[in-house]
């Protein structure tokens, strides 16, 4: 039903359509009490009636709501009447980044490190509030007239917690952009936007997708499994700063990835003003000369993985062209044949061409020189066999083990249940002065805590979360913001969502609790509690 001269609310008065996508679809709207222009984001009538798709709504709505920052488009208004339910929103006037990168292509350097600063800032704030995005592109970056940009769309945002790839039958999140977390559908952190950052900061600077295919599960499987490609494969001309920086945002491990939006920033910084120090993130390979055999010899191959047009074969020559190391095996192969060939025929010579007094033992020959026994007819020497070594026999089977003894049979192998004691893990559950009568519902890797909390004002509540099985101790996620309204007189109720991946078989999933130090950024009053034990 088309919404243009409508009024929403008694107060918004719509103007015309801005876009719009299968969710919702945008609308430029006239405030009338503040005579200003807006942006009305209104959901799809055939959706109104589906409430994963409402509570979806709300959710943005909720997420933008505790947020206010330069960076993030900010939400006035929510509402709803009849079957319409709508949100307001700040009027971007400006084109969205995927329009600029469309129309304009790859950005400059200095242009793309802005814009990724200006995003880190926003994904800060949203990170500080426990908010995870969950679907960073190009699409949701927009700008304003005078050039500022801010991220939105916080329709698949989660508070403090995460998801699996899908939702309601819906991917979370984009598939070019999705970390390999989203990709595997394990429980997400804040570092999943860290890496979908790096990837839209690899798509502005070289034009290109990292990862490109046919298919949705192809591309996932490239995120997962590929090395990232070397953007100065495009542009040869970027700095070592900028190209670290893509690299360790888009980093397969959530471990060697940015921990913060703050830290990536610091390092963009640095490789904006050129005070960069660091290591070669790539090594671009020289130009290899093409024979009508292939590559040359001496080539390098490309990391990444993507060789471009100019390389690319068809038929015979490609594939001598891509298996150098295969000849070179081979001739160093026949090399040694060789020289064992003429080894051989020089020791059958050197005995006067028997092959019997070439190979005789002389340990052998020493023992019937002493007992004055002859060389004895030819039928002895074939036949004789050594006196069995006793004192070999009398080893013990460990040690014949220990020696490589074929006919002892292996170890036996511990059952994968004899693996890591998780047990020596589980949690104390001891309060303390910041933190008592923990408490928790929920199981299957989804949690809501609840536990009495008692800081001061200026000080940081965070928790971290760890999962231990037979296969060790891991970290899920790290540095969890809790927002906690206190004054450090008195304890306060706090309740918050916490989400882990579930162990291997028989395990326990814990959380650690503790403040930050604001004068030293050290973790004060750390203890632990028991989420979930699995079996044991």
């Amino acid at each position: 039903m088309p919404l243009e001269g409508k009024i929403l609310g008694g107060r918004y008065e719509i103007l015309r359509r801005l876009g719009g996508g299968g969710m919702a679809t945008v609308y430029l709207a006239q405030d009338q009490f503040l005579q200003r222009q807006v942006a009305v984001k209104v959901m799809n009538e055939s959706l109104s009636h589906d409430r994963d798709f409402v509570r979806r709504f709300a959710r943005e709505a909720k997420a933008a709501a505790i947020m206010s920052h330069s960076n993030v488009v900010n939400v006035y208004d929510v509402g709803r009447e009849g079957s319409v339910h709508y949100m307001v929103m700040e009027y971007m006037e400006g084109a969205s980044l995927i329009d600029l990168i469309e129309g304009r292509g790859a950005l400059s350097e200095k242009e793309a490190v802005s814009v990724t600063i200006q995003i880190c800032d926003g994904l800060a704030h949203a990170h500080e509030k426990g908010i995870v995005h969950r679907d960073i592109k190009p699409h949701n970056i927009m700008s304003t007239a005078g050039g500022q940009f801010k991220l939105g769309d916080f329709g698949i945002s989660r508070l403090n917690g995460a998801s699996t790839i899908t939702q309601t039958g819906f991917v979370m999140g984009s598939v070019h952009y999705f970390s390999p977390e989203q990709a595997k559908g394990r429980n997400i952190s804040h570092q999943s936007d860290l890496y979908s950052l790096g990837v839209v900061l690899f798509y502005m600077v070289t034009g290109k997708l990292p990862y490109d295919g046919e298919e949705a599960i192809a591309i996932a499987l490239k995120h997962l499994q590929e090395p990232i490609p070397d953007p100065r494969l495009w542009k040869p001309e970027l700095s070592e700063g900028l190209c670290h920086v893509i690299t360790r945002s888009m980093a397969k491990s959530t471990d060697e990835r940015y921990q913060t939006a703050e830290e990536m920033k610091a390092d963009l910084e640095r490789a904006l003003t050129g005070f960069w120090q660091g290591t070669q993130p790539f090594a671009i390979p020289p130009e290899p000369e093409i024979t009508k055999y292939g590559l040359s010899e001496g080539e390098s191959s490309y990391s990444s993985g993507s060789i471009p047009s100019r390389m690319k074969k068809s038929g015979r020559n490609a594939s001598r062209a891509r298996r150098p190391w295969q000849r070179k095996r081979l001739w160093f192969a026949i090399g040694i044949a060789l020289l064992l060939f003429i080894f051989v025929v020089n020791a059958i010579q050197g005995a006067g061409n028997d092959p019997i007094e070439a190979y005789r033992d002389p340990v052998t020959e020493q023992q019937q020189a002493d007992t004055g026994d002859s060389e004895g007819p030819e039928e002895e020497i074939q036949t004789e066999e050594p006196e069995p070594d006793r004192e070999k026999a009398d080893k013990k089977p460990e040690e014949e083990s220990a020696q490589g003894n074929p006919a002892q049979p292996p170890e036996e192998e511990k059952p994968e249940n004899e693996g890591y004691n998780w047990q020596q893990d589980r949690p104390s559950g001891a309060d303390n002065s910041s933190f008592r009568s923990f408490s928790r519902s929920g199981s299957g890797g989804s949690y809501d805590v609840q536990v009495d909390v008692n800081v001061p004002p200026e000080q940081q509540v965070r928790y971290d979360v760890y999962l231990s099985d037979r296969n060790g101790k891991q970290t899920v996620s790290r540095n969890n913001p809790v927002q906690v309204d206190g004054d450090g007189q008195n304890f306060t109720r706090v309740s918050f969502p916490v989400s882990s991946d579930m162990p291997d078989g028989d395990g326990i999933i814990k959380i650690r609790l503790y403040r930050i130090d604001p004068g030293s950024d050290s973790e004060v009053d750390a203890t632990e509690y028991l989420l979930e034990q699995i079996g044991g």
